[in-house]
């Protein structure tokens, strides 16, 4: 089975009704792109209009791999921004007198190629439709949340609340993404070979920020906590939410453990094998219809008991207490607790006659739509069909 294979085979568009008017101090825009993640994007953006990154206000983040079409707003600035570039695309669409947030995204509507598939795959696929719709699925985190993760190095976001500093600049540097070029791999295995030899590290250095840090490191060995504050604030945010979902999609599958009675299965995401299942009978499906869990982090809420031993347990089995959200040497990002469905149902889910593969021959394809509400993953989905 393969997704993206194309962009247009990943069609993600942002529904919302944000309000536009005449008036307002911010300019409202539908940006369309592909080959660039929301915040590539927005920077580059940014620095073709002579920007503050600050002035720009997005929702969500969109997949680069992918055809998306999502609502930014820009406070005071001209109508006319310019991209340059066909892949990623501003249309104006108004004004309005405040900025764009993940609350006004009421959902996202999808439409996906299913490819390189056997006749039994895609027969199995579309039985599988039925559960889905009348049972939803997990509302696991999907592997896009987890791209700045290299099991090499582990966690940003477990070194630093450990405060094992040095681990977590050590992540920052040499994690290792899919969408590194090879001479970018071949540097930060380089870097995570010979760490702790900053100097010879500093020989190979490329990019400004690796300069800085191995250049503070070369003088200051063992003050990691500082080189941790010359990082991007957006990348910080990113490495801490990746670590958040990991224990989320912890306490979910540890909870499906306890609670599941009917039929369980595994699905794999990234590295992880959790708890899913087929169906669910009466009871589990109006516990779970209900069910909603706290990320880890500041100020958690708690809808039972049970939930926050759950939350506790997880704790308890990564070495934290729940102190250590509140950490003093860095308050440039801040890890606040939010409310996440346990199980979350598509709407509107439908698939079209599978039909012969053009790209791969003698397989089948399928084309999925749907609407997920925000924050579900797609991805997560199609693993639960297959």
């Amino acid at each position: 089975m393969k997704i993206k294979v194309l962009p247009e085979d990943f069609i993600v568009t942002e529904i919302t009704n944000f309000p536009t008017n005449k008036t307002g101090e911010y300019h409202v825009y539908r940006l369309e792109k592909k080959f660039w993640n929301t915040i590539d994007a927005l920077q580059y953006i940014a620095r073709k209009n002579s920007l503050p990154l600050s002035q720009l206000s997005y929702g969500g983040k969109k997949d680069r791999y992918a055809l998306t079409s999502q609502h930014i707003t820009v406070f005071k600035n001209k109508l006319d921004l310019d991209t340059g570039m066909d892949n990623l695309k501003l249309t104006f669409l108004g004004k309005s007198n405040r900025h764009f947030a993940t609350s006004d995204i009421i959902a996202n509507r999808f439409q996906i190629v299913i490819r390189d598939i056997s006749q039994l795959d895609a027969k199995k696929m579309l039985n599988n439709l039925f559960n889905i719709a009348n049972y939803g699925f997990p509302n696991y985190f999907g592997e896009q949340r987890f791209g700045s993760y290299d099991e090499r190095c582990g966690f940003f976001g477990e070194k630093f609340l450990k405060a094992q500093y040095n681990g977590a600049i050590k992540a920052a540097v040499c994690s290792i993404f899919p969408q590194d070029s090879s001479s970018d791999k071949q540097r930060k295995q380089l870097f995570f070979e010979h760490w702790g030899d900053f100097k010879y590290c500093l020989k190979f250095a490329k990019t400004n920020l690796e300069k800085r840090i191995f250049t503070y490191l070369v003088d200051n060995p063992k003050k990691f906590i500082n080189t941790i504050h010359l990082l991007p604030t957006t990348d910080v945010s990113t490495y801490f939410s990746a670590y958040q979902s990991y224990l989320w999609n912890k306490m979910l599958d540890k909870i499906f453990l306890k609670r599941l009675l009917s039929d369980s299965k595994k699905i794999v995401i990234k590295h992880w094998k959790l708890s899913s299942y087929t169906k669910l009978v009466d009871d589990e499906l109006e516990y779970f219809k209900k069910l909603r869990l706290p990320s880890h982090g500041l100020t958690p809420y708690f809808s039972s008991d049970e939930v926050e031993t759950f939350y506790d347990e997880i704790l308890k089995e990564e070495g934290l207490h729940q102190g250590r959200f509140n950490f003093r040497h860095y308050r440039k990002v801040i890890i606040k607790s939010f409310q996440r469905d346990a199980v979350v149902f598509p709407i509107n889910l439908k698939a079209k006659q599978p039909e012969s593969d053009e790209i791969y021959k003698g397989k089948i394809k399928v084309i999925l739509s749907f609407e997920l509400t925000r924050g579900a993953f797609a991805t997560t989905l199609i693993k639960h069909l297959l």
